[in-house]
């Protein structure tokens, strides 16, 4: 619980200094600009294989995102993502057992431009993971929610984007890194 709070304060501690950035940095021009100006999108795609403990693991997944630029550097909106996993198991009697689930996440994120194609990046997503297991006798799937709370800093340059994340709050029962790497694509960023 102590480190939930620890990951929400350093959030928030973020989203309240980009805030304190805003202020007197509309110009007139940016004033006068027409809502559809101030949008940007983009997104990324998910491709994985993995194998573990006798199980195969197959990955597909999108994430679309957009954005809307309160100032030229400063920018918030919505991300959503949808990972397809197919897994696939010997089982203890020669048998093959298989499961296609997906993982689906939703959250909200910022982004501060430091310098021309430098951002740094702070996010917040709920997400729904499956989670597959095998006892050499059958495939179980069980699901969890997850709330992870990232910050880090991106690369984005001729609408393609690369971002190094750090999950504040990453779960400790999961056997993955607390850093996620993501490449994908903007437009208007």
């Amino acid at each position: 619980m102590k480190r939930n709070g620890i990951s929400s304060f350093f959030f928030f501690v973020f989203l309240a200094l980009a805030a304190v950035s805003l202020q007197g940095q509309s110009t007139r021009s940016e004033q006068g600009s027409a809502f559809k100006d101030r949008i940007w999108w983009g997104g990324g795609f998910a491709l994985g294989f993995s194998s573990f403990n006798n199980v195969t693991n197959i990955q597909l997944g999108v994430s679309p995102m957009a954005g809307y630029k309160f100032t030229e550097r400063f920018s918030a909106g919505p991300r959503v993502s949808v990972l397809m996993s197919y897994f696939s198991a010997r089982l203890f009697n020669g048998d093959r057992a298989n499961e296609f689930t997906p993982t689906w996440a939703a959250g909200v994120f910022t982004r501060y431009k430091l310098i021309r194609d430098i951002f740094a990046h702070a996010e917040y997503e709920f997400e729904n993971r499956a989670f597959v297991t095998s006892d050499l006798s059958a495939l179980y799937v069980n699901r969890r929610n997850v709330s992870n709370v990232y910050i880090g800093a991106g690369y984005n340059s001729g609408g393609a984007e690369f971002v190094v994340l750090y999950n504040l709050n990453q779960e400790e029962f999961l056997q993955q890194s607390p850093f996620v790497f993501r490449f994908g694509f903007t437009r208007n960023f």
